[in-house]
Parts: C-alpha cells; sequence; structure tokens
C-alpha cells in the first residue's frame, strides 16, 4: 500500500515527529510511506534518515508565484509519481488543494491532518482564500484529523476526530540510570536542571526562558538550563543569552535525535510558547516524569501528568519562583497515565493502519 505525505519540510518538529514515530510502529511490509515536501529540509539528517530508510522523498522548489500554476505543478507530482492508495496531508489551511487534486488523480482515501492553529486572517481577500481551502477540505477529505480540538476548529468547518500526537511511552519513560549517564556527560551534577525542548521560533518564546532562568539563578546558581532544538531564532537567542551574561550557564544542543535520553537528565520543563495547537514537546517531557510548567494558552489536551498552566501575564519573577518548587520533586513512572489518555504511539498507529486498510 502506498502512501504520500504532503508536508512543508522534513525538519526535526512535532509534525515529522507525528509522522516518523507512526510510520515505526507499522507493519512496513504491507505499507509504503513517500514524502512530498514544499521546500528542502533545514536539518538535511532527518530527511537522509528517512531516505536511508527507503522511503522516497520529493522536494517541490522552483515554485511559480502563479497560484493555479503552483497547483497545476502539485497535480503533475501527484499524477506522475503515483498512483497512491492514500495521501495523508499535513500542510494546515493548504491541505484542501492537495485533497481536491488528489481525488482528481484517482486517490479512494484522502486524509487531512491538522497539527497546526491557522491564525485568523485580517486581509479579507486572504479569508476568502481560507474559507475556499476549508470548504475544499470539507468537500474532498474522506477522514478530518487534528491534534487538539483549538487546532482543528482553526481548519475545519465541521467535524473532525482528534488524533493525539503520541510518543513511543516505554523510549521516554524515566530511567534513573540513563539521567546519571547524561549528568555525568554533561557535567550537571549536583545543578538544578531546567530544559526547554522545542524549534526556535519566536511563538516558542525562547527569549522568555532566558529571562525566566536568569531569576532563577538569583535563587539559585547551581542552576542548568538545555535548549533542544533548532530554526529561525537559534542565533537571536544565543545573543541574547551573551548580553544576560548567563551563557556560560546553557547548553545549546540542537535539533538532536536522543531528545527522550536529554529529557532524564533536567529536572524541571518549561513551554512558555505564545500560542501551540498542541505542544509535542510537552507530552513527551511528561512521558519522562518531569513536572512540566506550561503557557496556560496551551490547548488543555496538553495537561496529563504533573503539568501546570501558568499565564504568561504573571511573569517572569512568578515563572522563576513557581519552577523552584520542582527542585525536589519525586519522578516516576507515567506511561500509564499518559496510555489512558491516548498518547501511546502504538494504539494511534494501529488505529491509523486499521483506516488505510478499510
Amino acid at each position: 500500500m502506498k502512501i504520500l505525505n504532503v508536508l512543508e519540510t522534513l525538519d526535526r518538529g512535532g509534525i515529522e515527529t507525528f509522522i516518523l514515530n507512526n510510520y515505526d510502529c507499522m507493519n512496513k511490509r504491507n505499507i509504503e510511506y513517500s514524502y512530498l515536501i514544499m521546500r528542502k529540509s533545514h536539518y538535511q539528517g532527518l530527511q537522509k534518515q528517512v531516505e536511508n530508510s527507503g522511503s522516497k522523498v520529493l522536494v517541490y522548489e522552483n515554485k511559480p508565484t502563479k497560484l493555479w500554476k503552483h497547483i497545476y505543478n502539485i497535480y503533475k507530482i501527484l499524477r506522475t509519481t503515483g498512483p497512491y492508495d492514500v495521501v495523508q496531508t499535513h500542510w494546515g489551511k493548504f491541505n484542501g488543494v492537495v485533497l481536491f487534486l488528489s481525488y482528481f488523480c484517482g486517490v479512494k482515501k484522502r486524509f487531512s491532518f491538522v497539527h497546526l492553529i491557522s491564525l485568523p486572517d485580517k486581509n479579507p481577500v486572504k479569508k476568502i482564500y481560507r474559507f475556499v481551502f476549508s470548504c475544499l477540505i470539507e468537500l474532498f477529505a474522506t477522514r478530518k484529523f487534528a491534534c487538539s480540538a483549538k487546532a482543528g476548529k482553526s481548519v475545519y468547518l465541521g467535524k473532525f476526530k482528534i488524533l493525539n500526537n503520541a510518543i513511543d511511552l516505554a523510549k521516554f519513560r524515566f530511567n534513573q540510570n540513563i539521567r546519571d549517564v547524561i549528568r555525568e556527560e554533561l557535567s550537571l551534577k549536583d545543578k538544578f536542571v531546567l530544559i526547554q525542548t522545542a524549534r526556535f521560533a519566536k511563538e516558542k518564546n525562547h527569549l522568555f526562558t532566558l529571562e525566566v532562568f536568569k531569576f532563577i539563578l538569583e535563587t539559585n546558581p547551581n542552576s542548568h538550563l538545555i535548549f533542544c532544538g533548532d530554526g529561525v531564532t537559534f542565533q537571536s537567542v544565543k545573543q541574547k543569552a551573551k548580553k544576560l551574561n548567563i551563557i556560560d550557564k546553557i547548553s545549546f544542543l540542537g535539533a538532536i535525535p536522543n531528545v527522550n535520553e536529554i529529557l532524564q537528565a533536567a529536572d524541571a520543563f518549561i513551554l512558555p510558547s505564545t500560542w501551540e495547537a498542541l505542544g509535542l514537546a510537552a507530552i513527551e517531557a511528561q512521558g519522562a516524569g518531569l513536572p512540566c510548567l506550561l503557557a496556560d494558552n496551551i490547548p488543555p489536551e496538553a495537561f496529563v501528568v504533573n503539568a501546570f498552566p501558568l499565564s504568561l501575564q504573571a511573569g517572569v519573577k512568578v515563572w522563576a519562583e513557581k519552577l523552584l518548587t520542582f527542585t525536589h520533586f519525586s519522578r516516576g513512572d507515567t506511561s500509564n497515565i499518559l496510555k489512558k489518555a491516548g498518547f501511546d504511539i502504538k494504539d494511534t498507529a494501529s488505529y491509523l493502519q486499521e483506516e488505510y486498510l478499510k
């Protein structure tokens, strides 16, 4: 069974993690994933990893300025590289265009996935485009999924199913041995370690995290901050850390493949995002048994176990004080709680595989 995933790119982000994690848990003798991405990956390592696993990656480059030609080019790719049994599109409000083209290419199963919140457009022309794209989803999607109610309602006009951004619970389960090894490797022994695992983008609010961490250092100088991820704001955050004179207390680890192990070494997780469709990183942190302090605008589905909401308006001092209460937090196995909440990747992968075969 040939399945094409259409998405923006193949970087180490929540969307890519969702797709790859599900595929890893499927019966690959019956299912073959391919990818159509709209631009080259910033992190080439993941794209190479996908290709080395046997999956095809099609990169759509040199996009024309005219929308009709852009649409025609995508149609040609679908037509010439197919036929496909399933097309899954993870392209937000543009899902409808891909599903419409897939229908005319004879694809029987057309799945729409929404992983991000589509923010309202003030421009009246863009509002019309957005409504048309949403109508196309309603007309041509055979299944509609979203990672949270908030994300789904921002794109879909009708009903949809919430399909959680699940994780490999065994992989993230708290492990004291791994914790000891990683803390030794990173020279974190006896330190209070705060961590944020997120793509470096404005909405992830890393600058706020820096200010919070500076307050933490005033109370507990033996603290350390870990950033995992890469992205457009990476350098500006690093420059800000230098200005605050705290960069020697921070580890910028980049887009690494072993986030699950790094989470073991931390003592508390922070995610002060200005908006999130769900916050997969927060689910991973909860899977590692960490206490998590999250912005209260993050969808309620992300608050499963040991996750605490706090308004960004409360200010950095309040955030710092709350995080310091986690200094002696007792961690344990949270996998059963997350499984009951629907965040076991084996369950979601099995569900999707059944949907393919219907």
